[in-house]
């Protein structure tokens, strides 16, 4: 799975839809496409980014007693911060941008447990 995703990176690419990332991307090296937003990330960086990858993280909670330690063992989590800009619609199948309305629905699931963290919309939802 890891030698495939590798080679998709290198060969195939990914498109990368913000301007500062494609922008950081490029900086580091990586061949990019500017009218159609691929790039493409070569093995050495894929590998120079996990060496230097923290191997723990803290989710934090907004107010600094429920701070969660990732990876968490034994521990199930939910974290609501940032939003699936796209998800798969739970009554039709269908993939659709999400809306104000899943924000609110996923902000009261995770508000039913003591697990809750934060919710920061994102800047990819639609308004409806």
């Amino acid at each position: 799975m890891h030698e495939a995703a590798l080679s998709v990176l290198a060969d195939i690419g990914m498109r990368v839809n913000g301007d500062a990332a494609l922008k950081l991307i490029r900086e580091a090296g990586c061949q990019v496409d500017n009218r159609t937003r691929i790039a493409k990330i070569p093995e050495s960086l894929v590998n120079e980014a996990i060496k230097s990858a923290p191997k723990e993280l803290v989710l934090a909670s907004r107010d600094g007693n429920r701070d969660i330690a990732a990876p968490a063992v034994n521990t199930p989590a939910i974290c609501t911060d940032g939003f699936a800009v796209d998800l798969v619609d739970s009554e039709t199948g269908e993939r659709r941008k999400s809306t104000n309305l899943d924000l609110v629905r996923f902000a009261r699931m995770a508000n039913t447990t003591a697990l809750y963290l934060e919710v920061l919309p994102s800047s990819g939802m639609s308004r409806s």
